[in-house]
């Protein structure tokens, strides 16, 4: 072997394993086995002046061909493939070239050299390209940028910081932990959860989460089904916990967070998705309005409402507005079932003509939100509610014996000690009284107030007021005047461009008093009022 000057080892074109032979469709090129241990690189160049396609071969071999393996090169079209260079370990190499199906014609060249120092990478012009048969190295990249303290660190990419789906038990909270989220610009959360629970995010200053800058906190209700909160970065680091405070462990569980380094300007959610706190927003021109929204359900934690009340004989004195004979007494038990009173008609029972089963909605002891159902026994009580009944919502007859038919008597709903909670007057299959508790973790606001006072009357309507309905012991919470009408007499829908505010735990209720007129008078009250969750 000859010598170059300097003592290394010349370049060289390999004959064994070039060949300029056109080939037939299917057919191989094989050259011959060479030891190649005085070499580095070993280049490989295919050119032809017919459009086919092959695969080339380098065959590799540490005992001349014994036993050898072989590394696949693609080549798609032979009139322009790049030269493909190898960087060889093995002592012995051959090169095997196999045609596509289309035979050759006109020339065809395939020439191997081998080398010392060759360049594995390519060159090729600033707006070239780069295709699947492209030689290249692997190389680990990383990007750096500059920081506004004039420092050079790596570029975030946008990511996943966390993600779990185990099931939380009630009372339990995860727990992210402190995350850096330096170089961040938005964080984007998505959260699923079989039960009610608790979303707080907090950022920090530190890396210790000693340095709260701000938390936001966004209930979670199922009816919302999958949730997607959206916010900026507020400080360096940020914290995420999910609380599970729905009295009962969860059977599905969906949390994760990604960090985006550019904040999108809004987000994109589906028509029946709903809006929540917690979200950007761009600004926009909204085609409807928030009742439709709320009507729709597309308003996160919010929902429309209606109560209504009537009194057919209201009298020269405050009376309640709602059907039943007496004045309304606020219940101030915590610990009794609710029932449907004994003294019904034979006919409201569950195998009877009339009311079968009536649904109630009512507040237990902790003004928690309660959905029970009440089988109807005619003259006879019904069985009692599971949970405990603290206010009567509204209650209606669900089934009845008789096509088009409800309660052909009165059904009355008591308390099991006996203090009436709610009336569904005969034939009217739904309870009718303007008097509304808030539920616990929600704000009740009144949008419109509707009322009608029978012909020839007029009457004073007076709305009040109590807060902290639950405690019972001294100091008590007070009744106050909320909102009121003196000597009105036919119907007018008041809408309120102010509405009443009414916070969770207060009850608000209708009272009415003839003014003018003979007899009594017939006095309807009409609500209309949203609640927002907490």
């Amino acid at each position: 072997m000859a010598f170059l000057d300097n003592g290394e080892v010349p370049n060289i074109i390999s004959a064994a394993n070039s060949t300029t032979a056109l080939l037939a469709g299917g057919a191989t090129f094989t050259g011959a086995w060479e030891n190649v241990i005085d070499y580095t690189t070993v280049a490989c160049a295919v050119l032809g002046s017919l459009a086919t396609d092959g695969i080339l071969y380098f065959d590799l071999s540490t005992d001349g061909g014994t036993t050898f393996t072989s590394v696949p090169n693609t080549v798609s079209d032979t009139t322009f493939a790049l030269p493909r260079i190898l960087n060889v370990v093995e002592s012995h190499v051959r090169i095997r070239y196999v045609n596509g199906t289309t035979a050759m014609t006109g020339t065809f060249s395939l020439q191997t050299k081998y080398s010392n120092g060759q360049e594995l990478g390519l060159l090729g012009s600033i707006d070239g390209f780069i295709s699947g048969e492209t030689p290249s190295n692997v190389v680990k990249s990383i990007l750096a940028g500059k920081q506004p303290n004039g420092s050079y660190e790596n570029t975030p990419l946008d990511g996943q910081a966390f993600l779990t789906t185990a099931n939380l038990a009630n009372g339990v909270t995860f727990d992210s932990g402190v995350l850096d989220m330096n170089n961040y610009t938005q964080v984007q959360t998505e959260v699923f959860s079989s039960h009610n629970g608790l979303l707080t995010f907090t950022f920090y200053e530190d890396s210790a989460g000693a340095n709260a800058v701000r938390t936001i906190t966004v209930p979670y209700n199922t009816n919302s089904g999958f949730q997607f909160f959206s916010a900026p970065t507020f400080g360096y680091y940020v914290r995420y916990q999910f609380l599970n405070n729905s009295g009962a462990a969860q059977t599905s569980f969906f949390f994760t967070t990604k960090f985006l380094t550019k904040a999108l300007s809004a987000q994109v959610l589906a028509k029946n998705g709903f809006v929540a706190s917690a979200m950007t927003a761009g600004l926009v021109k909204v085609a409807n309005n928030a009742n439709s929204d709320r009507n729709e359900g597309l308003a996160g934690g919010q929902e429309s409402k209606r109560k209504f009340g009537v009194n057919e004989s209201v009298s020269a004195s405050l009376e309640t507005i709602w059907s039943y004979t007496a004045n309304w007494i606020p219940n101030q038990v915590i610990n009794e079932k609710l029932i449907i009173a004994a003294g019904g008609n034979a006919a409201d029972t569950a195998a009877g003509l009339g009311a079968q089963s009536v649904i109630v909605n009512f507040l237990d002891e902790n003004l928690a939100e309660v959905t029970e159902t009440l089988v109807t026994a005619g003259a006879a009580a019904s069985a009692p509610t599971a949970a405990n009944c603290f206010r009567v919502i509204s209650a209606k007859v669900v089934n009845s014996g008789t096509y088009h038919e409800t309660n052909i008597g009165a059904i009355t709903l008591t308390l099991t000690g006996g203090n009436v909670m709610g009336y569904i007057a005969a034939s009217r299959g739904t309870t009718e009284q303007a008097i509304l508790a808030i539920p616990a973790n929600k704000i009740a606001y009144i949008t419109e107030i509707l009322v009608s006072v029978g012909q020839g009357d007029s009457a004073d309507i007076k709305m009040f007021t109590v807060d902290n309905i639950t405690n019972l012991t001294t100091p008590f919470g007070s009744k106050r005047l909320d909102w009121s009408l003196a000597d009105f007499s036919g119907a007018n829908i008041f809408k309120l461009d102010t509405h009443l505010k009414i916070p969770s735990g207060s009850e608000v209720w209708f009272e009415g008093q003839r003014i003018k007129g003979s007899g009594s008078a017939r006095i309807n009250i009409d609500f209309n009022y949203y609640t927002v969750e907490q």
